[in-house]
C-alpha cells in the first residue's frame, strides 16, 4: 500500500521536517511505502534539497517530492501564536496542490512510533476531515472553554480536533468547494489560525480519531492529572503505550530546544540517523551547550579555568551566588560589581564591590546575576571589554515547566547538581539512589526550603 503524506515546511524547518519523515519511514510496516509531499513557500535552498535527496536514498519506503506553493494566496492571513508560520496555513489549499483524493497531512513537530496504514484507512464515512479531539479543550475551565467557542463562532468545541495529524478527504472537499471557504477564511483573526478555520467550515463533518494518532508530548507522564481531568481510561492507556505518534506540540517542550522532557529522548534516537551532517552537529551542540550552561558543575569548572570571578549585581541574586560559590571553596577568586554608587565599598562575607570602572577584564570569569537587565548588563560588560563566552548568565529558576516535564530518566542527575549547589563538592546526602533520595526528602526537615524553590512536588516527590 502506498500512503500518500504531507507536510508543510520552510527552510527554517526542514530538518525537523525530515526527522519526523525519517520516524515515519523507520515505522513503517513491510509492504507500506509512503509518497510524501513536502509544501514549501520557494524552491528548496541547497540545504533543504540535499536533506530531501538523502531521505530518498536512505529509505527505499518513501519517496519524497516538494510542492511549490503560491504564498502570495496567504499574505493577508493573521497570525496570532509565535511559533506559528505562514506555512501552517498551505494545508489549506491541498485539494488544490494535490492530484489524489484521500491524504494524511501531518506537523513537522512529530514523530511517527508505528505504521500508519490504520489511520489512513479510518473510516471517513460522509466527513471530509478526520483529526483527533485537542486535549487542550477538555482541561480548560468551562469559561475558557466558552471564550474559544464564541471567538471561534462555534455551535459546540465537542468536535474540535488539533490540526497536527489530519486524515483529509480532498475528494469530498473539492467536490463541496471547501477548499475555497478555507481560502476565503485564511484572512479572518482566528485565536489558533488554521486549526480554527478547518473545525469552523468543516464543523460537524469532522470524524474523531483514536488518540493514539496524535499524542501531546506535554501530557506524557501527567496520568493523574488527566484522570482527574476527567480524560478516559482509553486515553490514558495510548498515551502511556505512545503508539501511534507523538506531538511535540508546545514551544517549550520541543526536542531540538531542550532534549530531557519526556518523549524528547526518542526524537533524538530518529535524529541520530542525521549525525553524521552538519545540520545535526550543529543542533545537538547548540541544545548541549544550552543544557551545560545550566549545569553547576560547568559553573565551577569555568571559575576554576578563570583567575577570577566578577558577580555583577550586590543584590539578593548576586549573594546567593556568592553563597554558593563559597560553599565550593572558591572565596579567594570572588569580587563583585555594582555601579550604584551606594553599593560601593559594602562587602558581603569579607567579598567587596567594585565599580565596573575599576575591574579589569584578562583571566575574569563575570556571572550576570541580573534577572531582568540581564542583556543590557550583558552589553555594557562587553563594552567594557568583557568577551562574551566569559560571562555567565544566572538564573535564579529553570525556565516554567522544566522540572514538571523532565524525563524520570535525568532526576538523580538533575538532583546531584541540586545537592553540589547547595552543599559545595562534598554534595552532602546525596547518594545515586532514587527510592532513597525520595525518602529523605520528603521526611527531613533539613529539606523543606527545597520544596518550593526547587518544585520538587513537581518532578521528584510527584505522586
Amino acid at each position: 500500500m502506498t500512503i500518500p503524506v504531507v507536510f508543510s515546511t520552510d527552510e527554517n524547518y526542514i530538518f525537523y521536517t525530515c526527522v519526523a519523515i525519517t520516524s515515519l519511514a523507520r515505522s513503517a510496516a513491510p509492504g507500506t511505502e509512503y509518497d510524501i509531499h513536502v509544501l514549501m513557500g520557494e524552491e528548496p535552498g541547497e540545504n533543504a534539497a540535499a536533506l530531501l535527496g538523502e531521505l530518498r536514498r536512505r529509505h527505499p519506503n518513501i519517496r519524497v517530492s516538494t510542492v511549490r506553493v503560491d504564498g502570495a494566496r496567504f499574505r493577508n492571513v493573521v497570525i496570532n501564536n509565535g511559533h506559528v508560520t505562514r506555512a501552517a496555513f498551505y494545508r489549506l489549499a491541498l485539494a488544490d496542490l494535490l492530484g489524489v483524493d484521500r491524504c494524511i497531512y501531518l506537523d513537522s513537530d512529530i514523530l511517527v512510533t508505528d505504521d500508519l496504514s490504520p489511520l489512513y484507512l479510518a473510516d471517513l464515512g460522509d466527513c471530509c476531515l478526520a483529526g483527533c479531539r485537542d486535549i487542550w479543550i477538555d482541561l480548560m475551565e468551562e469559561t475558557e472553554r466558552e471564550e474559544r467557542r464564541e471567538r471561534a463562532d462555534l455551535p459546540s468545541m465537542d468536535g474540535y480536533v488539533n490540526s497536527g495529524v489530519l486524515v483529509m478527504d480532498l475528494g469530498k472537499i473539492r467536490e463541496e468547494g471547501l477548499d475555497e471557504m478555507f481560502l476565503r477564511h485564511a484572512g479572518r483573526d482566528y485565536q489558533y489560525e488554521d486549526q480554527d478555520i478547518l473545525n469552523v467550515c468543516c464543523y460537524g463533518r469532522i470524524r474523531l480519531l483514536s488518540a493514539r494518532w496524535n499524542i501531546f508530548a506535554l501530557f506524557l507522564g501527567e496520568e493523574r492529572m488527566l484522570r482527574e481531568s476527567g480524560i478516559s481510561g482509553d486515553v490514558l492507556r495510548q498515551y502511556q503505550e505512545k503508539k501511534g505518534i507523538i506531538h511535540y506540540a508546545t514551544p517549550f517542550t520541543r526536542p531540538w530546544e531542550h532534549s530531557r522532557y519526556r518523549a524528547c529522548r526518542e526524537w533524538w534516537e530518529a535524529a541520530a540517523e542525521w549525525e553524521d551532517t552538519g545540520q545535526y552537529r550543529e543542533l545537538y551542540g547548540r541544545v548541549c551547550i544550552r543544557e551545560r550552561q545550566d549545569k553547576w558543575e560547568h559553573w565551577l569548572g569555568e571559575c576554576a579555568r578563570h583567575e577570577g570571578v566578577v558577580i555583577f549585581g550586590f543584590t539578593s541574586y548576586g549573594r546567593e551566588v556568592c553563597e554558593w560559590l563559597l560553599r565550593a571553596g572558591l572565596g579567594d577568586r570572588l569580587r563583585f560589581c555594582d555601579n550604584d554608587p551606594e553599593k560601593r565599598e559594602k562587602t558581603y562575607k569579607g567579598i567587596p564591590v567594585f565599580p565596573l570602572a575599576e575591574i579589569g577584564v584578562d583571566g575574569i570569569l563575570f556571572i550576570n546575576a541580573s534577572q531582568g537587565r540581564s542583556r543590557e548588563v550583558t552589553e555594557a560588560l562587553v563594552a567594557h571589554g568583557a568577551v562574551e563566552g566569559d560571562i555567565l548568565h544566572y538564573r535564579r529558576e529553570k525556565p516554567p515547566g522544566y522540572y514538571r516535564y523532565l524525563d524520570e530518566a535525568y532526576y538523580l542527575e538533575e538532583l546531584e547538581d541540586i545537592f553540589l549547589r547547595e552543599f559545595g563538592r562534598g554534595r552532602g546526602d546525596f547518594r545515586p539512589d532514587l527510592a532513597r533520595m525520595r525518602g529523605l526528602l520528603r521526611n527531613d526537615l533539613q529539606y523543606e526550603s527545597w520544596h518550593a524553590r526547587y518544585r520538587l512536588g513537581e518532578w521528584i516527590l510527584k505522586e
